[in-house]
């Protein structure tokens, strides 16, 4: 089964996986196009593969929600075992696709991260009161 982080990506349990990053709706779309980007490489030639075990392959960390995320603690998203490549030559060269992101404000709706602007009003009444500090002077 696969989870969703508290951003909407999907964090599968399986790690020897192609290199996506996105929501659980973008995923027939993403795969739709992993597999036409796959055969067109493979067509001129290229092999595409899941790097194989035992070679190092570093994969720069993927930063999908901006600065924020790192400085609110969060953890790195998921990512593979082993990246995919495509071999030009002997020349191996990753490959990930990944849904952009933006900032959006949300509020925790039932253990949800549910964007604002989509909470309606009645929804909105049913919900704990924020607790709010005056802003402070600054020195």
């Amino acid at each position: 089964m696969d989870r969703v982080s508290e951003f909407g990506y999907l964090r599968p349990t399986k790690r020897l996986l192609v290199d996506l990053a996105m929501s659980k709706a973008m995923l027939p779309r993403a795969l739709d196009a992993a597999n036409r980007l796959f055969l067109s490489l493979e067509d001129h030639g290229h092999r595409v593969v899941i790097a194989p075990y035992g070679r190092y392959h570093h994969r720069p960390e993927l930063v999908l929600e901006g600065e924020a995320r790192r400085q609110a603690g969060y953890g790195q998203p998921w990512h593979p075992a082993r990246p995919t490549v495509v071999y030009i030559g002997s020349t191996a060269i990753g490959l990930t696709l990944y849904e952009a992101s933006e900032p959006v404000e949300v509020q925790h709706v039932r253990g949800k991260c549910v964007p604002v602007a989509q909470i309606t009003e009645a929804v909105r009444r049913k919900l704990p009161r924020q607790a709010t500090s005056p802003p402070q002077p600054v020195d």
